[in-house]
This record gives structure tokens, C-alpha cells and sequence, in this order.
């Protein structure tokens, strides 16, 4: 018998009416080096032509580790395994002719998080994110029905 695994990617908006000014400052500085990370690892990816998430993880993880002591190695990790998706899906539409950049970039405000770097509460729709130095922030989820589907669902 057959057995498939199915997997469900959740997009959340966020709360921050009721946060600090200083975790809001944490959050985009967060943000910010985590664009700034998958970028490096794009550019070094497009000049020594790598698309695997492996070869990518074992040429930079140790040098990022060792720049950004602060941050949770997962970011670093989730890093690798976005670039090296931008790299393929770039690559992709350059060859299909849908593309006239030389490189692909990452421009955006999001941030992968594997089960290592948050906690999920579908009960109070809370969600805690791992910040530098080994800290939490929490946040409030905002949600619709859709979300309603996660609420018994294990985290993976």
C-alpha cells in the first residue's frame, strides 16, 4: 500500500497593536539579517553554480555560524534551504525564457521557520519565535477559517 505525505503550509499575519517598540525593532532586525543572510547565499550560489540544499548547507553553514553567533542555527539552516529553492526556481525560469536577470534576489519580509525556531498555540492563535540570544517573542496570530484546519494537527 501506498502511503503519501501531504504537506500544509500556513501563512499568518501578525498582531503587533499590543507589542513593544523594542520587540518590534528585534522582529525587523531579525528580518533584515535573514534577507541579508539568503542573499550572501544566493550570490554564492549563482557564482559556483550550486541548486542543492546540501552543497550549500556544507559550503557556508560553519562561516555563517561563526558571523552570527547570536542568531538560532536553524535561520542559518532554513537560509540554505530557501536559497537554495530560489537558485532552482530561478534557474527554472531562466531556462524556459522567463527571466532576463543574470541573478536571482531576495527582496522579501519572510522568514522560513522550522519546528526548531517556533511554537504554535492554535488554542489562543499564539505563535513564539526564536529571537537572538536564546529568547522567545510571542505573538498574537491573526486568522480566518482556513487556519481552523491546523488547530489538531501535529507541527512538522
Amino acid at each position: 500500500m501506498l502511503v503519501e505525505i501531504v504537506k500544509l503550509t500556513a501563512r499568518f499575519k501578525v498582531d503587533l497593536t499590543d507589542v513593544e517598540e523594542a520587540v518590534i525593532s528585534e522582529i525587523y532586525r531579525l528580518f533584515k539579517e535573514y534577507r541579508r543572510i539568503v542573499n550572501e547565499l544566493i550570490e554564492f550560489a549563482a557564482s559556483k553554480h550550486i541548486m542543492s540544499f546540501v552543497e550549500l548547507y556544507h559550503a557556508k553553514y560553519r562561516e555563517l555560524r561563526q558571523r552570527f553567533p547570536m542568531l538560532p542555527s536553524h535561520y542559518i539552516f532554513t537560509a540554505c534551504r530557501y536559497a537554495a529553492s530560489i537558485c532552482k526556481s530561478f534557474i527554472e525560469l531562466k531556462r524556459l525564457g522567463m527571466c532576463e536577470k543574470e541573478k536571482p534576489t531576495f527582496k522579501g519580509r519572510t522568514i522560513w521557520l522550522d519546528r526548531q525556531l517556533f511554537k504554535f498555540d492554535a488554542d489562543s492563535w499564539r505563535a513564539l519565535i526564536a529571537a537572538q540570544g536564546g529568547r522567545w517573542i510571542t505573538l498574537r496570530l491573526l486568522h480566518g477559517k482556513y487556519h481552523e484546519r491546523f488547530k489538531g494537527m501535529k507541527l512538522g
